[in-house]
Protein backbone atom coordinates (compact mmCIF):
# COMPACT_ATOMS: atom_id res chain seq x y z
CA UNK A 1 0.00 0.00 0.00
CA UNK A 2 1.31 3.75 -0.82
CA UNK A 3 2.32 5.74 1.85
CA UNK A 4 0.16 8.45 2.54
CA UNK A 5 0.72 12.04 1.21
CA UNK A 6 1.06 14.78 3.46
CA UNK A 7 -2.36 16.58 2.82
CA UNK A 8 -4.13 13.11 3.82
CA UNK A 9 -2.26 12.79 6.90
CA UNK A 10 -2.68 15.94 8.19
CA UNK A 11 -6.42 15.91 7.50
CA UNK A 12 -6.57 12.99 9.00
CA UNK A 13 -4.90 14.20 12.19
CA UNK A 14 -7.53 16.80 12.95
CA UNK A 15 -10.19 14.97 12.02
CA UNK A 16 -8.93 12.61 15.11
CA UNK A 17 -8.53 15.73 16.79
CA UNK A 18 -11.35 17.07 16.40
CA UNK A 19 -13.30 14.37 17.40
CA UNK A 20 -11.58 13.87 20.61
CA UNK A 21 -12.18 16.91 21.40
CA UNK A 22 -15.96 17.15 20.85
CA UNK A 23 -16.09 14.20 22.62
CA UNK A 24 -13.82 15.57 25.96
CA UNK A 25 -16.37 18.50 25.64
CA UNK A 26 -19.09 16.34 25.94
CA UNK A 27 -17.30 14.53 28.93
CA UNK A 28 -16.95 17.82 30.78
CA UNK A 29 -19.92 19.54 29.89
CA UNK A 30 -22.83 16.31 30.21
CA UNK A 31 -22.63 17.07 34.33
CA UNK A 32 -23.59 20.51 33.61
CA UNK A 33 -26.49 19.62 31.25
CA UNK A 34 -29.61 21.09 33.37
CA UNK A 35 -27.78 24.75 32.92
CA UNK A 36 -28.47 26.49 29.77
CA UNK A 37 -24.88 26.71 28.70
CA UNK A 38 -23.98 23.36 29.72
CA UNK A 39 -26.68 21.90 28.09
CA UNK A 40 -25.87 24.04 24.85
CA UNK A 41 -22.18 22.80 24.80
CA UNK A 42 -23.36 19.43 25.44
CA UNK A 43 -25.88 19.30 22.86
CA UNK A 44 -23.73 20.28 20.60
CA UNK A 45 -20.69 18.21 21.55
CA UNK A 46 -22.98 15.03 21.29
CA UNK A 47 -24.30 15.90 18.14
CA UNK A 48 -20.48 16.72 16.82
CA UNK A 49 -19.49 13.20 18.32
CA UNK A 50 -22.23 11.30 16.13
CA UNK A 51 -21.70 13.03 13.25
CA UNK A 52 -17.82 12.44 13.65
CA UNK A 53 -18.45 9.27 14.54
CA UNK A 54 -20.79 8.73 11.71
CA UNK A 55 -18.67 9.84 9.00
CA UNK A 56 -15.38 7.65 10.10
CA UNK A 57 -17.29 4.94 9.66
CA UNK A 58 -18.45 5.82 6.27
CA UNK A 59 -14.94 6.94 5.41
CA UNK A 60 -13.76 3.85 6.77
CA UNK A 61 -16.34 1.57 5.36
CA UNK A 62 -15.11 2.44 2.02
CA UNK A 63 -12.19 1.09 1.53
CA UNK A 64 -11.92 -1.59 5.15
CA UNK A 65 -14.16 -3.20 8.32
CA UNK A 66 -14.27 -0.91 10.42
CA UNK A 67 -14.47 -2.05 14.21
CA UNK A 68 -14.95 -5.41 12.75
CA UNK A 69 -18.35 -5.18 11.24
CA UNK A 70 -18.56 -6.81 7.64
CA UNK A 71 -21.93 -5.79 6.73
CA UNK A 72 -21.49 -3.36 3.76
CA UNK A 73 -18.17 -2.30 4.19
CA UNK A 74 -15.08 -2.71 2.81
CA UNK A 75 -16.73 -1.34 -0.49
CA UNK A 76 -14.01 -0.47 -2.51
CA UNK A 77 -12.00 -4.10 -2.42
CA UNK A 78 -15.70 -6.03 -2.59
CA UNK A 79 -17.17 -3.92 -5.88
CA UNK A 80 -13.07 -4.02 -7.57
CA UNK A 81 -14.28 -6.07 -10.97
CA UNK A 82 -17.10 -3.11 -11.31
CA UNK A 83 -14.59 -0.27 -10.87
CA UNK A 84 -12.46 -1.44 -12.91
CA UNK A 85 -14.45 -2.13 -15.83
CA UNK A 86 -16.28 1.03 -15.38
CA UNK A 87 -12.63 2.34 -15.79
CA UNK A 88 -11.50 0.74 -18.95
CA UNK A 89 -15.21 1.90 -20.27
CA UNK A 90 -14.47 5.04 -19.65
CA UNK A 91 -11.20 5.25 -21.30
CA UNK A 92 -12.36 2.92 -24.18
CA UNK A 93 -15.28 4.71 -24.93
CA UNK A 94 -15.22 7.86 -23.76
CA UNK A 95 -11.48 8.67 -23.61
CA UNK A 96 -9.97 7.01 -26.36
CA UNK A 97 -13.19 6.36 -28.68
CA UNK A 98 -12.12 6.33 -32.66
CA UNK A 99 -14.31 9.22 -32.80
CA UNK A 100 -12.11 11.14 -30.68
CA UNK A 101 -8.63 9.84 -31.82
CA UNK A 102 -9.79 10.26 -35.50
CA UNK A 103 -10.91 14.00 -34.68
CA UNK A 104 -7.31 14.54 -32.93
CA UNK A 105 -4.95 12.99 -35.51
CA UNK A 106 -7.23 14.94 -38.52
CA UNK A 107 -5.51 18.22 -36.76
CA UNK A 108 -2.06 16.79 -36.02
CA UNK A 109 1.14 17.46 -38.02
CA UNK A 110 2.52 14.35 -37.47
CA UNK A 111 5.74 14.81 -39.94
CA UNK A 112 5.87 18.24 -37.18
CA UNK A 113 6.17 16.41 -34.36
CA UNK A 114 8.81 13.30 -35.86
CA UNK A 115 10.92 16.05 -37.20
CA UNK A 116 10.80 18.14 -33.58
CA UNK A 117 12.15 14.86 -32.18
CA UNK A 118 14.42 14.68 -35.02
CA UNK A 119 16.16 18.31 -34.75
CA UNK A 120 15.39 19.39 -31.22
CA UNK A 121 16.13 16.29 -29.06
CA UNK A 122 18.61 14.56 -30.75
CA UNK A 123 16.53 12.46 -32.96
CA UNK A 124 19.18 11.93 -35.75
CA UNK A 125 21.42 10.65 -32.98
CA UNK A 126 18.54 7.95 -31.93
CA UNK A 127 18.47 7.00 -35.43
CA UNK A 128 21.43 6.70 -36.49
CA UNK A 129 22.67 4.57 -33.33
CA UNK A 130 19.22 1.99 -33.82
CA UNK A 131 19.97 1.86 -37.79
CA UNK A 132 24.02 0.95 -36.65
CA UNK A 133 22.71 -1.83 -34.38
CA UNK A 134 20.31 -3.03 -36.34
CA UNK A 135 22.77 -3.55 -39.62
CA UNK A 136 25.74 -4.52 -37.38
CA UNK A 137 23.72 -7.20 -35.53
CA UNK A 138 22.85 -8.12 -39.39
CA UNK A 139 26.39 -8.20 -40.80
CA UNK A 140 27.32 -10.46 -37.61
CA UNK A 141 25.12 -13.27 -37.90
CA UNK A 142 25.62 -13.37 -41.94
CA UNK A 143 26.94 -16.61 -43.15
CA UNK A 144 28.46 -15.71 -45.90
CA UNK A 145 29.24 -19.32 -47.48
CA UNK A 146 25.31 -19.76 -47.75
CA UNK A 147 24.75 -16.19 -48.64
CA UNK A 148 27.56 -16.35 -51.31
CA UNK A 149 26.05 -19.62 -52.60
CA UNK A 150 22.79 -17.91 -53.29
CA UNK A 151 24.07 -14.67 -54.58
CA UNK A 152 26.67 -16.90 -56.83
CA UNK A 153 24.11 -18.75 -58.47
CA UNK A 154 22.23 -15.94 -58.98
CA UNK A 155 24.92 -13.88 -60.77
CA UNK A 156 26.19 -16.87 -62.96
CA UNK A 157 22.50 -17.35 -63.97
CA UNK A 158 22.12 -13.17 -64.87
CA UNK A 159 25.62 -13.50 -66.56
CA UNK A 160 24.59 -16.74 -68.83
CA UNK A 161 20.92 -15.24 -69.29
CA UNK A 162 22.09 -11.49 -70.03
CA UNK A 163 23.32 -10.43 -73.66
CA UNK A 164 25.94 -7.99 -73.39
CA UNK A 165 26.05 -6.58 -77.17
CA UNK A 166 22.55 -5.62 -76.09
CA UNK A 167 23.68 -3.65 -72.86
CA UNK A 168 26.77 -2.05 -74.67
CA UNK A 169 24.79 -0.78 -77.43
CA UNK A 170 22.32 0.79 -74.94
CA UNK A 171 24.09 2.42 -72.79
CA UNK A 172 26.35 3.69 -75.58
CA UNK A 173 23.66 5.61 -76.96
CA UNK A 174 22.47 6.76 -73.81
CA UNK A 175 26.02 8.21 -73.52
CA UNK A 176 26.46 9.36 -76.73
CA UNK A 177 22.94 10.97 -76.20
CA UNK A 178 23.59 12.98 -73.01
CA UNK A 179 27.25 14.07 -74.46
CA UNK A 180 29.42 11.75 -71.92
CA UNK A 181 31.42 10.55 -74.62
CA UNK A 182 33.25 14.10 -74.25
CA UNK A 183 33.82 13.34 -70.81
CA UNK A 184 34.80 9.97 -71.71
CA UNK A 185 37.42 11.32 -74.63
CA UNK A 186 38.57 13.91 -71.61
CA UNK A 187 39.00 11.17 -69.19
CA UNK A 188 40.86 8.84 -71.43
CA UNK A 189 43.42 11.86 -72.73
CA UNK A 190 43.87 12.74 -69.60
CA UNK A 191 45.36 8.80 -68.37
CA UNK A 192 46.92 9.56 -71.55
CA UNK A 193 49.07 12.83 -70.48
CA UNK A 194 49.61 11.02 -66.95
CA UNK A 195 51.35 7.99 -68.63
CA UNK A 196 53.14 10.30 -71.17
CA UNK A 197 54.61 12.37 -68.13
CA UNK A 198 56.22 9.95 -66.79
CA UNK A 199 60.28 9.01 -66.47
CA UNK A 200 59.55 5.51 -67.54
CA UNK A 201 57.88 6.58 -70.33
CA UNK A 202 60.77 8.97 -71.97
CA UNK A 203 63.31 5.64 -71.12
CA UNK A 204 60.94 3.28 -73.09
CA UNK A 205 60.57 6.03 -76.32
CA UNK A 206 64.12 6.19 -75.44
CA UNK A 207 65.04 2.32 -75.75
CA UNK A 208 62.77 2.49 -79.05
CA UNK A 209 64.70 4.57 -80.97
CA UNK A 210 67.83 2.66 -80.02
CA UNK A 211 66.28 -0.25 -81.13
CA UNK A 212 64.47 1.37 -84.43
CA UNK A 213 68.12 2.83 -85.16
CA UNK A 214 69.82 -0.65 -84.79
CA UNK A 215 67.22 -2.67 -87.16
CA UNK A 216 67.68 0.82 -89.49
CA UNK A 217 71.11 0.13 -89.84
CA UNK A 218 71.28 -3.96 -90.25
CA UNK A 219 74.90 -3.95 -90.32
CA UNK A 220 74.89 -1.89 -93.72
CA UNK A 221 77.84 0.66 -93.01
CA UNK A 222 76.20 3.64 -95.31
CA UNK A 223 73.35 3.42 -93.24
CA UNK A 224 75.57 3.71 -90.10
CA UNK A 225 77.69 6.41 -91.43
CA UNK A 226 74.56 8.42 -92.15
CA UNK A 227 73.36 8.07 -88.53
CA UNK A 228 76.93 8.66 -87.05
CA UNK A 229 76.91 12.31 -89.15
CA UNK A 230 73.69 13.60 -87.90
CA UNK A 231 74.62 12.19 -84.18
CA UNK A 232 70.77 11.93 -82.76
CA UNK A 233 70.66 11.21 -79.25
CA UNK A 234 68.56 8.81 -77.87
CA UNK A 235 67.99 10.74 -74.98
CA UNK A 236 67.50 14.30 -76.38
CA UNK A 237 64.69 12.13 -79.49
CA UNK A 238 62.65 10.40 -76.34
CA UNK A 239 62.54 13.96 -74.99
CA UNK A 240 61.37 15.78 -77.87
CA UNK A 241 59.05 12.97 -78.84
CA UNK A 242 57.52 13.01 -75.23
CA UNK A 243 56.88 16.36 -75.51
CA UNK A 244 55.55 16.55 -78.73
CA UNK A 245 53.15 13.92 -77.74
CA UNK A 246 51.89 15.74 -74.51
CA UNK A 247 51.28 18.65 -76.75
CA UNK A 248 49.58 17.28 -79.19
CA UNK A 249 47.41 15.62 -76.36
CA UNK A 250 46.59 18.94 -75.12
CA UNK A 251 45.01 20.11 -78.58
CA UNK A 252 42.77 17.40 -78.67
CA UNK A 253 41.48 18.19 -75.65
CA UNK A 254 39.85 20.93 -77.53
CA UNK A 255 35.95 20.13 -79.09
CA UNK A 256 37.36 21.46 -82.57
CA UNK A 257 39.99 19.34 -82.91
CA UNK A 258 39.63 17.24 -86.00
CA UNK A 259 41.08 13.93 -84.23
CA UNK A 260 38.95 14.38 -81.52
CA UNK A 261 35.86 14.90 -84.31
CA UNK A 262 36.83 11.71 -86.02
CA UNK A 263 36.97 9.57 -82.83
CA UNK A 264 33.46 10.41 -82.10
CA UNK A 265 32.22 9.55 -85.71
CA UNK A 266 34.30 6.75 -85.58
CA UNK A 267 32.42 5.62 -82.26
CA UNK A 268 29.06 6.00 -83.92
CA UNK A 269 29.72 3.71 -86.44
CA UNK A 270 31.10 1.32 -84.42
CA UNK A 271 27.76 1.01 -82.71
CA UNK A 272 26.08 0.52 -85.99
CA UNK A 273 27.96 -1.75 -87.19
CA UNK A 274 27.67 -3.76 -84.06
CA UNK A 275 24.09 -2.98 -84.45
CA UNK A 276 23.70 -4.74 -87.71
CA UNK A 277 26.52 -7.66 -87.46
CA UNK A 278 25.07 -10.51 -85.57
CA UNK A 279 28.33 -12.40 -85.87
CA UNK A 280 29.89 -9.68 -84.07
CA UNK A 281 27.66 -9.69 -81.52
CA UNK A 282 28.14 -13.39 -81.27
CA UNK A 283 31.45 -13.07 -80.58
CA UNK A 284 30.81 -10.70 -77.83
CA UNK A 285 28.75 -13.01 -76.12
CA UNK A 286 31.25 -15.87 -76.82
CA UNK A 287 34.07 -14.00 -75.25
CA UNK A 288 31.94 -13.13 -72.15
CA UNK A 289 30.91 -17.40 -72.01
CA UNK A 290 34.65 -17.44 -71.92
CA UNK A 291 35.27 -14.96 -69.98
CA UNK A 292 32.98 -14.87 -67.00
CA UNK A 293 30.78 -17.96 -67.32
CA UNK A 294 33.02 -20.74 -68.09
CA UNK A 295 36.05 -19.65 -66.13
CA UNK A 296 34.88 -17.54 -63.17
CA UNK A 297 33.35 -19.63 -59.67
CA UNK A 298 30.74 -17.40 -58.81
CA UNK A 299 30.02 -19.14 -55.62
CA UNK A 300 33.69 -18.75 -54.58
CA UNK A 301 34.23 -15.23 -55.78
CA UNK A 302 31.04 -14.50 -54.39
CA UNK A 303 31.63 -15.76 -50.73
CA UNK A 304 34.91 -14.53 -50.50
CA UNK A 305 34.43 -11.28 -51.07
CA UNK A 306 31.41 -11.43 -48.52
CA UNK A 307 33.43 -12.65 -45.84
CA UNK A 308 36.04 -10.18 -46.44
CA UNK A 309 33.44 -7.73 -46.53
CA UNK A 310 31.89 -9.11 -43.25
CA UNK A 311 35.41 -9.44 -41.28
CA UNK A 312 36.39 -5.33 -42.31
CA UNK A 313 32.81 -4.04 -40.83
CA UNK A 314 32.55 -5.80 -37.58
CA UNK A 315 36.85 -4.59 -36.87
CA UNK A 316 35.81 -0.90 -37.81
CA UNK A 317 33.10 -0.71 -36.23
CA UNK A 318 31.70 2.65 -35.91
CA UNK A 319 34.40 4.02 -38.04
CA UNK A 320 33.52 1.95 -41.32
CA UNK A 321 33.08 4.06 -44.52
CA UNK A 322 29.64 2.78 -45.01
CA UNK A 323 28.04 3.95 -41.91
CA UNK A 324 29.04 7.14 -42.53
CA UNK A 325 27.55 6.91 -45.86
CA UNK A 326 24.45 5.98 -44.37
CA UNK A 327 24.55 8.42 -41.81
CA UNK A 328 24.91 10.91 -44.47
CA UNK A 329 22.06 9.21 -46.50
CA UNK A 330 20.07 9.37 -43.88
CA UNK A 331 20.64 12.84 -42.73
CA UNK A 332 19.86 13.78 -46.14
CA UNK A 333 16.73 11.99 -46.81
CA UNK A 334 15.72 13.92 -43.44
CA UNK A 335 16.52 17.09 -45.14
CA UNK A 336 14.48 16.68 -48.48
CA UNK A 337 11.88 15.18 -46.58
CA UNK A 338 11.22 18.50 -44.37
CA UNK A 339 11.75 20.81 -47.22
CA UNK A 340 9.05 18.70 -48.96
CA UNK A 341 5.45 19.90 -48.20
CA UNK A 342 3.85 17.32 -50.69
CA UNK A 343 5.91 14.53 -48.99
CA UNK A 344 5.29 15.76 -45.40
CA UNK A 345 1.53 15.62 -46.62
CA UNK A 346 1.85 12.40 -47.82
CA UNK A 347 3.60 11.08 -45.18
CA UNK A 348 0.65 12.75 -42.74
CA UNK A 349 -2.25 11.08 -44.91
CA UNK A 350 -0.59 7.22 -44.97
CA UNK A 351 0.18 7.58 -41.23
CA UNK A 352 -3.05 8.39 -40.79
CA UNK A 353 -4.42 6.12 -42.62
CA UNK A 354 -2.89 3.23 -41.02
CA UNK A 355 -3.67 4.58 -37.43
CA UNK A 356 -7.15 4.29 -38.65
CA UNK A 357 -6.85 0.66 -39.83
CA UNK A 358 -5.14 -0.55 -36.68
CA UNK A 359 -8.24 1.33 -34.45
CA UNK A 360 -11.00 -0.92 -36.62
CA UNK A 361 -9.39 -3.73 -36.01
CA UNK A 362 -7.51 -3.39 -32.48
CA UNK A 363 -10.02 -0.41 -30.96
CA UNK A 364 -10.84 -3.44 -28.05
CA UNK A 365 -7.10 -3.75 -27.39
CA UNK A 366 -7.16 -0.24 -25.61
CA UNK A 367 -9.95 -1.61 -23.28
CA UNK A 368 -8.00 -4.95 -23.05
CA UNK A 369 -4.91 -3.43 -22.30
CA UNK A 370 -6.08 -0.84 -19.43
CA UNK A 371 -8.01 -3.67 -17.58
CA UNK A 372 -4.72 -5.75 -17.61
CA UNK A 373 -2.82 -2.96 -15.97
CA UNK A 374 -5.31 -2.61 -13.81
CA UNK A 375 -6.06 -6.36 -12.48
CA UNK A 376 -1.97 -6.08 -11.32
CA UNK A 377 -3.24 -4.43 -8.75
CA UNK A 378 -3.68 -6.09 -5.44
CA UNK A 379 -6.64 -4.72 -2.60
CA UNK A 380 -4.03 -2.69 -0.75
CA UNK A 381 -2.56 -1.42 -3.78
CA UNK A 382 -6.05 -0.13 -4.80
CA UNK A 383 -7.23 1.18 -1.73
CA UNK A 384 -3.93 3.23 -1.47
CA UNK A 385 -3.95 4.55 -4.50
CA UNK A 386 -7.49 5.72 -4.15
CA UNK A 387 -6.73 7.26 -0.78
CA UNK A 388 -4.08 8.63 -2.53
CA UNK A 389 -6.05 10.74 -4.45
CA UNK A 390 -9.05 11.93 -2.82
CA UNK A 391 -7.66 10.70 1.24
CA UNK A 392 -7.63 14.36 1.83
CA UNK A 393 -10.94 15.27 0.79
CA UNK A 394 -12.36 12.03 2.83
CA UNK A 395 -11.17 13.38 6.00
CA UNK A 396 -12.33 16.72 5.52
CA UNK A 397 -15.68 14.83 5.37
CA UNK A 398 -14.89 13.76 8.65
CA UNK A 399 -14.47 17.39 9.87
CA UNK A 400 -17.21 18.54 8.31
CA UNK A 401 -19.32 16.11 10.21
CA UNK A 402 -17.99 17.08 13.33
CA UNK A 403 -18.81 20.87 12.85
CA UNK A 404 -21.88 20.58 10.98
CA UNK A 405 -22.96 17.73 13.45
CA UNK A 406 -21.87 20.26 16.65
CA UNK A 407 -24.05 23.57 14.65
CA UNK A 408 -27.01 21.38 14.13
CA UNK A 409 -27.13 20.29 17.73
CA UNK A 410 -26.43 23.28 19.35
CA UNK A 411 -29.63 24.85 16.86
CA UNK A 412 -32.06 21.62 17.75
CA UNK A 413 -31.32 22.71 21.42
CA UNK A 414 -32.41 26.23 21.14
CA UNK A 415 -35.14 25.46 19.47
CA UNK A 416 -36.28 22.77 21.90
CA UNK A 417 -34.91 24.67 25.26
CA UNK A 418 -38.37 26.82 25.82
CA UNK A 419 -40.75 23.56 24.95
Amino acid sequence: MSKMNEPQKNNRYKASLTLGLTAAGLLVSYPLKESFWGGLLASGCQAAVVGGLADWFAVTALFRKPLGIPFRTALVPRNREKIFQAITEMVQVELLSKENITKTLANYDISGVVLHFLDEHDGRRYLREIVYKFVHKFIKQLKPDELGAIIGRLLQQYTQETQVAPLIIESSEWLIMNHYDDSILNFSIEQLELISEQKQFRHLLADLFVEARHSYERDMERRRVFNNLFQLSHKQVAEDVQKALLDYLSEVKHAEHPLRSRLKERLVQLLDELKQDAGLQQQIENWKNAQLTDRLDFIQFSTEFIAGWQAEAICQGEQAAWLKVLTEQLNQLIDDFAASPDRRKKFDTQVKVLIGEWLDCNHTEIGSLVRTSLQKMTDDMLVGFIEDKVGHDLQMIRINGSVVGGLIGMVIYLLTFWW
